[in-house]
């Protein structure tokens, strides 16, 4: 089960950080002085990145061991946000986004078989229920208190929740990769 939840929080940071500039439409326009409209290409070219490459990637990468290729796509998802955070650069944001996007569509392709394989004695329906209830929770609450955290704080922290969600995440799978704990 605890492994379960640590994919659905996978599937929580992944599922915020796609959408949550759409939250922060009126911070970005404001901090990076563009258009709305280029705003929405962020969230537009990242889906369109994802259409084009999660299948090429996902056949790539099929050999791959499950458990590193997890932490490397929630990794790299991470990392280009907390870079996300720091950007005052339209143009960097776009590439941010643009790796964060190659993570994420080899990332949504592998979670339901991987989590019917941390949960063999579980019926497939349930296990891949609690891991995609990550979606809906980020729907309706990670991107909502993300936006309104924003709103709320000074200065400028696009992804900075799904992003400290996907560290915090990130640091016992490590700590338990290394020890040989079977976290995942």
């Amino acid at each position: 089960m605890k492994a379960l939840l640590i994919l659905m929080m996978g599937a929580f940071v992944s599922q915020t950080t796609e959408f949550l500039p759409i939250g922060l439409l009126p911070q970005l326009v404001s901090d990076l002085q563009v258009s709305p409209e280029s705003i929405g290409y962020l969230v537009t070219g990242y889906a369109w990145v994802i259409t084009l490459t999660s299948i090429p990637l996902t056949l790539l990468t099929r050999r791959f061991e499950r458990r590193k290729l997890f932490l490397f796509l929630l990794g790299t998802i991470t990392v280009s946000n907390g870079m996300a955070i720091i950007s005052h650069s339209y143009q960097m944001l776009i590439v941010l986004r643009f790796i964060a996007a190659l993570g994420h569509g080899v990332f949504w392709a592998m979670l339901a078989a991987y989590a019917i394989r941390v949960a063999p004695n579980m019926p497939t329906n349930r296990a891949t229920a609690i891991v995609f209830a990550g979606i809906s929770i980020a729907n309706v609450i990670g991107i909502p208190i993300a936006s309104l955290l924003v709103r709320s704080l000074t200065g400028r922290l696009d992804s900075v929740c799904s992003d400290y969600w996907g560290y915090a995440l990130l640091s016992p799978l490590f700590y338990g990769y290394h020890r040989s704990t079977i976290l995942l």
